[in-house]
């Protein structure tokens, strides 16, 4: 049975820290430091996804305001195509339903390097929109990245401006104004 089990930043250090190192870009990832700051604000939250007694992945999610986002959301490769992250997500879903929403950054559809991972982006999209998600037609320039804001049950949903601003102040609370500025742009 799945189920998500929140633990701390020193458990997910020594139980998968080296997991996230592998799994997610080094220019994606976050320092312990960093985390650690996130953590001593109340935002940064980790959870470990587990079948009965195996470790198969994990969240690290963040909640500024009642807004959820999903910073990181891995599948250890080795129980990939199990069903495990659609399970899990539906369990964080029912977890937060009285939330203001959830959202993920995912990268811009057509502006990967190549068919390929054209068809990698197109397949983490349709996998988040079978569980619920919607693109909120919103694009970040992250770091030189363009990702899409995909959301679940998100409350403002038909007003863009707004959904711009609690974006944008979720940033804000999570890092420092000014690396915010520098970094971060609404793409259209």
């Amino acid at each position: 049975m799945i189920d998500l089990v929140e633990i701390t930043l020193k458990e997910f250090k020594k139980e998968m820290f080296s997991e996230y190192k592998s799994l997610f870009p080094r220019s994606e990832q976050k320092s312990c430091h960093t985390f650690k700051k996130l953590v001593n604000k109340g935002i940064c939250h980790f959870l470990k996804i587990v079948n009965d007694d195996k470790l198969v992945g994990f969240f690290i999610i963040n909640n500024v305001n009642n807004y959820i986002q999903i910073d990181y959301f891995a599948i250890f490769e080795r129980y990939q195509s199990s069903g495990y992250g659609s399970k899990a997500l539906k369990i964080l879903q029912d977890r937060y339903k009285e939330c203001n929403g959830i959202f993920i950054e995912i990268e811009k559809l057509g502006l990967g390097k190549d068919d390929a991972e054209n068809k990698l982006r197109q397949r983490r999209y349709n996998f988040y929109s079978n569980l619920g998600f919607k693109s909120l037609d919103i694009d970040l320039n992250l770091y030189n990245v363009v990702l899409t804001i995909c959301s679940y049950n998100f409350k403002e949903i038909d007003n863009k401006d707004l959904v711009v601003r609690i974006i944008l102040d979720f940033y804000y609370v999570c890092h420092r104004k000014k690396t915010v500025d520098k970094h971060i742009k609404i793409a259209n």
